[in-house]
């Protein structure tokens, strides 16, 4: 056996040496990493070099923040600038920036080819990207077109998935050796380069103009107001602006006020439920760069300062939202604040640290505290404070209840009083107020200016009072839809939850939603998913009554009234939840996000995580036989942890 073997070998170099002579070389390829060349002394080796390779794949246009559904609708673009065409296999792109993060990193299917001098276009779903550009792209992350060929997990690198993070995030390429051919960050990321690229605004793409330059600089990225994915801009910008012509020239007079403060939130825990709302009363989009917002009133104090990441503005009767966590934010009020302190949501930009006034974080305290406005210049655009603290006004504004808001009303004037401060027992994020709170007229709206410095603890920044234009009531949607408990990791023996007499890793996977507001709710045309896919479309007919809710299975055939729940199974088929680290979205019938929960090693247990008490429970969930009444079981779809009906659900 050993001289046959032997014989093999010699066969196969020799075969292999007769067959070498027609050929330039041969190649390995080990699809999760490395791609290994050889070549023989004899024959010129006429591929591209690597440093060639390096320089000649970029980024050339990205959709970070699209119109509509999100990670659904963004798309990357990509630029072969060299001379030869680029074998794409083993090539890798995503939003991970260093090995075993939790983001994502794809590498390109065998057979994937980019020509010189043209483009490869990547959508995160290929069915949306056609819907808005009428065109397909030429791969997709998630399966929704069978025709368009997808990019695979590189869980070597990364085990995640792409979803940019419209405030900050970055894009890697990784040559077939796991080396960084190109990388670009916006927001607040200086991963690439800082400062980082602009932010674009709803509906814009970031794009590399001209798109065969890269200096690894910002400089080389434009906002493009139309995005054109699969055309290079080789002649360079002309005069698209990145941003808007009509936005606030300067950051001397920014017609921004604080409008609303929730600093003693009730259930949640603190800081995580806090939360601010800031109110744009003028008439130009005001330009949030020029901004800093804290508790700390002293230079060089242990309390917090931060700034705006780049490039976002306030419209003109706009109120945002900002949230110390926006994953409990939305959990409470049905959608996502604007900007968020802490990192607890991709799809929220954060606010960054600001040291060169403060030292802290931003933590507003139920005995009395302050939170200020300031530009970049020092000098202070508004400022309240409440309770023990008479930074801004003497008498301070009142305390108030926990749970409860101190809201300006009406929300576009600012008489540096307290006068000009209500408590909300309903607080109302996102909403404004431009009329008194009381049919009593005054004899005018136009307050007295006022001139205040400051004395507590110098150096402190110099108020300035602003003026009363007459405005519309900025209104936003808010949906109490609560998504109470998941099952994404069926035990194998006692996993059954449909009930329906087969354990099955699929069908039994299960969320459960529930109405927490006062009115029915009609969910028709809405849906579920994950960040790489939808997973059901709820029917027309599907009404959630106020306390009682649906719960969606996998699949099967559900056994039982569950509570008296509306029950449901996937439209696709199947809901495919990850066992550990997942985000689970509620769509609207628009597309738009109402509701979204994250979970982490929490899941992945043989039994379902639930909030704990059931709706008000706050992240992360806990491990159902863990939750407090649950007697040790391991779920209870349909049903409160303790297995009773809900309030809502009664007959």
């Amino acid at each position: 056996m050993k001289t046959i073997g032997a014989l093999r070998n010699v066969l196969k170099v020799s075969i292999f040496f007769m067959v070498s002579s027609l050929l330039i070389g041969f190649s390995i390829i080990n699809p999760l990493q490395y791609v290994y060349s050889f070549y023989f002394p004899f024959i010129p080796n006429l591929d591209p070099s690597d440093a060639e390779m390096n320089n000649a794949l970029v980024i050339s246009e990205i959709m970070i923040n699209p119109v509509g559904a999100e990670p659904g609708k963004e798309w990357i673009e990509i630029f072969n600038r060299s001379p030869n065409g680029i074998d794409l296999y083993g090539y890798k792109i995503g939003d991970s920036e260093e090995r075993g993060d939790l983001e994502g990193m794809y590498t390109f299917p065998l057979s994937s080819k980019i020509p010189p001098g043209e483009t490869v276009v990547i959508a995160n779903q290929a069915v949306l990207f056609a819907i808005s550009f009428g065109v397909q792209p030429d791969f997709e992350l998630s399966d929704s077109d069978p025709e368009i060929p997808n990019l695979i997990k590189y869980r070597n690198w990364a085990g995640g998935v792409i979803n940019l993070r419209n405030g900050g995030d970055e894009i890697t390429i990784l040559n077939p050796k796991d080396e960084q051919v190109d990388a670009v960050s916006w927001g607040d990321s200086n991963y690439a380069f800082n400062p980082p690229a602009p932010i674009p605004e709803d509906g814009m793409s970031l794009e590399r103009n001209p798109a065969n330059v890269d200096s690894n600089r910002a400089n080389d990225w434009i906002i493009r107001a139309d995005p054109d994915p699969g055309s290079a801009s080789l002649e360079g910008p002309t005069s698209v602006p990145s941003t808007p012509t009509m936005t606030q020239p300067n950051c001397d007079n920014i017609p921004v006020l604080i409008s609303e403060v929730l600093y003693d939130p009730a259930i949640v825990e603190e800081p995580g439920g806090e939360w601010v709302e800031i109110y744009n009363y003028g008439d130009l989009k005001a330009n949030l760069d020029c901004l800093m917002l804290g508790d700390e009133e002293t230079i060089g104090g242990s309390e917090g300062m931060m700034v705006f990441p780049s490039g976002n503005t306030i419209s003109p009767g706009k109120a945002l939202v900002i949230a110390n966590q926006g994953d409990i934010f939305s959990n409470h009020y049905g959608f996502f604040p604007d900007f968020e302190i802490r990192e607890t949501l991709a799809s929220v930009p954060n606010l960054i640290d600001y040291p060169q006034w403060a030292s802290g974080s931003i933590r507003l305290s139920n005995s009395g505290d302050e939170l200020l406005l300031i530009n970049l210049s020092g000098n202070q655009l508004d400022a309240v404070s409440w309770k023990d603290s008479v930074y801004a006004f003497d008498p301070p504004v009142a305390g108030v209840n926990p749970g409860h808001s101190i809201s300006r009303q009406p929300a576009d004037i600012d008489t540096d009083s307290a006068n000009d401060w209500l408590d909300l027992s309903q607080p109302q994020p996102g909403i404004v107020h431009l009329t008194p709170p009381t049919p009593t007229e005054s004899p005018t709206r136009s307050p007295t200016p006022v001139t205040k410095t400051p004395t507590q603890k110098p150096p402190s920044p110099t108020s300035t009072t602003t003026p009363t234009p007459t405005l519309t009531e900025v209104p936003q949607p808010t949906f109490e839809i609560v998504i109470n408990e998941i099952l994404a990791d069926p035990d194998s023996e006692f996993g059954d939850a449909n009930n329906d007499g087969v354990v099955d890793y699929s069908d039994d996977e299960f969320v459960e939603l529930i109405n927490n507001s006062s009115i029915p709710m009609d969910i028709s045309a809405w849906s579920i998913g994950d960040v790489l896919s939808i997973r059901h479309s709820f029917p027309a007919g599907t009404i959630l009554e106020p306390g009682c809710g649906l719960i969606l299975f996998g699949g099967g055939i559900p056994n039982g009234d569950f509570g008296n729940f509306v029950v449901q199974v996937a439209s696709t088929g199947e809901l495919s939840f990850n066992d550990i680290m997942e985000t689970i979205y509620v769509y609207d019938s628009q597309q738009d996000i109402v509701a979204s929960l994250g979970y982490g090693e929490e899941s992945g247990d043989d039994q379902s995580i639930t909030r704990d008490p059931d709706i008000v429970g706050t992240q992360p969930l806990k491990k159902h036989s863990l939750a407090s009444g649950s007697n040790g079981a391991i779920f209870s779809p349909g049903t409160m942890i303790d297995g009773s009906i809900f309030s809502g659900c009664m007959e």
